[in-house]
């Protein structure tokens, strides 16, 4: 017990330190606006920079507007000097005058290139909302970057308030601040907790390196481990460079037969081709003889396992805990449950057969965060913690020290991140072990209806394909939480909308769905027959994917397909002898695909379609769809042909080919 409280102690110093990384000397020229000469400072409209209104009676900046239809005032310095691979540490202070109408104040931080075009951004923590502020007098708010990518050569600070607001802000004493140069910073694995016991193990290591410091062709970087045989091993990477947009990476897939048994650090070294060791990061990789006995843990496949056996998390965002809730609720053939920490809404939700999420998001001191797991890990109902709601990338260090606790406290229970932007996953890779995208498309206009599997594909990219996917779909109307929205496209999502999200997030590789908002939709319908119309289509879906849950889980190594196109794509199983096929038009026209499956021979047909059109199959085996818009088929192929060509292989070799 005593190591347990030391750790946490250490754990709370460390989050108490996380402010305190940076550099001393502030890079923001005039912070504090007493320079009257200085023109450093670009002031939005009803922006004015006034005597006495500041900190201590300072100088500062007020925003005052009773323009409801003022769409962008922004406080903004340009040009602070930058470059890649640093953390650029920010803070101002702001005070609430006459109060603000539609909602929060948004601090912000972005890089740019030299020719100032934006790369990245991050903002303010926290986002500051009226009830922050009230009576409260002046109140910091500070944020940080990630590491800067390459290209950085500026970043700039601004404030702004909401579009379409009223009211008035005071602002003051601004100050950024920078960290030391890393290359390298983390190291990730496919193994769930970095503990394998067989099989290959995928190390990721994303970098950070301008070309003109040191060319990709020249980079030689390296894995140094102990292995079986007590001596040091080196791997070269694999494969270097760019996996994403302005992002690179190196990696290698290593058996873990070649390890010493137990734990150790492995070293990801970034080197040049001349042996120069420009950085280096570690993981604590462990190599056991049996896996541990976990309630909860996944596969290589990235399936939950759950009380030893395969488990699809299939539930909603709840509002409260209440049986006569839970009674409606359980109308669909719901496992999971979004529900809030306590005891007492842990036995409701075990008394339905469900497994809950348990909201642990708010809950950041490392200490009652202890308690807190402490009180609740051991109860059958929990599967995991969700531990983050959307939160900006600011505050990614203290989420990682928060998953230490995690960790420690509770081996048995993974933690649950859910994000609204897909290029912030990376920045968040250290502080969860699943990872899910809230895209909600059907009003919003960050992207069309396809944006269900074009987030969840590029957040599994972003995160190397190493973690687990639960996404949550759409399941609320706009309007419900934005106020002045009439238009038509604001509106709850249709059935088809509601089915194409679904399995379009399937498609990109989810093994579990938590709909948001159950809550939502029993307090924002303003009459029960609107609730039981919309209802009868979710149940209705969600029967329909519990049904297929035997197909999403499968274990088996898929075939090879060839086809699929950015408007449609693919997701295939091996269950068993049986090959099925997910295939998903994402977009709102008609598409048509011509797909290619390894081992389809020339009389190649679907024994089995589950729903949607069947293809038409050509002399040579392959498979032609023709997609209504948003319509989706999942079906059974023949593969005899595969079967008769690996027997026939097997005879030769004289063994039998799995």
């Amino acid at each position: 017990m005593t190591n347990r409280i030391n750790g946490i102690a250490a754990v709370a110093a460390c989050l108490l330190a996380v402010d305190g990384v940076f550099g001393e000397e502030n890079l923001v020229k005039n912070p504090g606006f007493e320079d009257r000469a200085s023109t450093v400072w670009k002031l939005g409209k009803y922006m004015t920079v006034e005597d006495g209104i500041g900190r201590n009676g300072s100088r500062g900046v007020r925003w005052k507007s009773w323009d409801a239809k003022c769409r962008d005032s922004r406080l903004t310095q340009d040009g602070i000097p930058a470059e890649p691979g640093r953390i650029y540490s920010y803070e101002g202070w702001i005070k609430l005058g006459g109060g603000l109408t539609n909602g929060p104040v948004y601090f912000n931080m972005a890089c740019l290139t030299r020719d100032g075009k934006w790369l990245s951004s991050v903002e303010g923590r926290p986002l500051i909302r009226q009830p922050q502020l009230k009576g409260k007098g002046w109140v910091r708010v500070s944020g940080a970057t990630a590491r800067t990518p390459v290209g950085t050569a500026y970043v700039s600070i601004s404030c702004h308030p909401p579009f379409n607001c009223t009211g008035e802000v005071f602002l003051d004493d601004f100050k950024v601040t920078v960290s030391e140069k890393r290359y390298v910073e983390h190291v990730y694995t496919s193994a769930y907790r970095d503990l394998a016991v067989d099989g290959k193990v995928k190390f990721s290591v994303p970098y950070i390196c301008a070309p003109e410091e040191c060319p990709v062709a020249d980079l030689a970087p390296e894995f140094v481990f102990k292995g079986a045989d007590d001596r040091e091993c080196r791997v070269r990477a694999d494969r270097v460079g760019e996996d994403e947009p302005k992002e690179t990476s190196f990696e290698a897939t290593i058996d873990v037969s070649r390890f010493a048994m137990g734990t150790q650090n492995v070293r990801a070294e970034l080197r040049t081709k001349g042996g120069k060791v420009l950085d280096a990061a570690e993981v604590a990789f462990t190599r056991a003889a049996t896996r541990p006995d976990l309630k909860v843990w996944f596969d290589a496949r990235k399936r939950p396992i759950v009380d030893g056996k395969p488990f699809f998390p299939l539930g909603m965002y709840f509002g409260r805990i209440e049986k006569k809730e839970l009674d409606i609720y359980k109308q669909a053939a719901f496992n999971t449950v979004f529900c809030d920490g306590s005891l007492k809404s842990l036995d409701v939700v075990q008394s339905y057969g469900l497994k809950g999420i348990v909201n642990t998001a708010s809950c950041v001191d490392p200490e009652r965060l202890a308690r807190k797991l402490r009180e609740l890990k051991d109860h059958p109902a929990v599967l995991a913690w969700y531990t983050n709601d959307e939160m900006p990338p600011g505050l990614a260090p203290r989420q990682a020290i928060l998953q230490k606790v995690y960790r420690g406290e509770d081996p048995h229970h993974p933690t649950f991140t859910v994000l609204d932007k897909p290029w912030q996953v990376r920045i968040f890779m250290p502080t969860f072990d699943v990872i899910g995208m809230d895209p909600y498309p059907v009003g919003n206009h960050r992207g069309g209806i396809e944006t269900a599997y074009g987030w969840a594909a590029s957040c599994a990219r972003q995160s190397f394909g190493l973690r687990p996917m639960w996404q949550v779909p759409q399941a609320f109307d706009w309007r419900w939480y934005r106020d002045g929205l009439d238009d038509p496209e604001f509106r709850f999502p249709t059935r088809e909308e509601f089915r194409s999200m679904t399995w379009q997030a399937i498609a990109a590789g989810a093994n579990g769905l938590i709909y948001f908002s159950f809550g939502s939709m029993r307090d924002r319908f303003k009459t029960l027959g609107e609730f039981d119309r919309h209802w009868s289509y979710v149940k209705e879906v969600v029967a329909e994917v519990a049904k297929s849950v035997p197909v999403i889980l499968s274990d088996g190594i898929p075939p090879a397909v060839t086809g699929a196109t950015p408007a449609v794509p693919v997701r295939i199983w091996r269950n068993k002898d049986e090959v099925w096929l997910l295939a998903v038009n994402t977009l709102r026209k008609a598409q048509k695909v011509t797909l290619s499956v390894e081992g389809t021979s020339a009389k190649a047909k679907t024994t089995q379609v589950a729903f949607g059109p069947a293809p038409a199959v050509s002399p040579d085996g392959k498979l032609s769809f023709s997609f209504k818009p948003l319509e989706q088929t999942l079906l059974r192929l023949d593969t005899s042909g595969e079967s008769q060509t690996k027997q026939k292989l097997g005879q030769l070799k004289g063994v039998l080919v799995l």
